[in-house]
């Protein structure tokens, strides 16, 4: 399966990442992502907070996607559906 790119995701990840690091610090928590998409933004985002627990989730046709880009991230803190 050819996992699914958004360009707008991409574009905005470093302003919403900004935005997080006022809002998310500590050690030892878990984050729950409500639709997900694609993943794309988790896993970029837990790629800069790899002292937390990044959950993705999304509505179980985008599960498939999302798996994908979960395992090619091979990122021990981002878990899935």
């Amino acid at each position: 399966m050819a996992k699914s790119y958004s360009p707008a995701a991409e574009r905005n990840k470093d302003p919403i990442l900004n935005i997080l690091k006022n809002y998310i610090f500590g050690k030892n928590q878990r984050i729950l992502e409500i639709g997900s998409g694609n993943a794309q933004h988790a896993v970029y985002f837990a790629s800069h907070f790899k002292e937390l627990e990044w959950v993705v989730s999304d509505q179980s046709k985008n599960h498939p996607n999302i798996k994908e880009y979960l395992k090619e991230s091979s990122l021990e803190n981002l878990t899935g559906p």
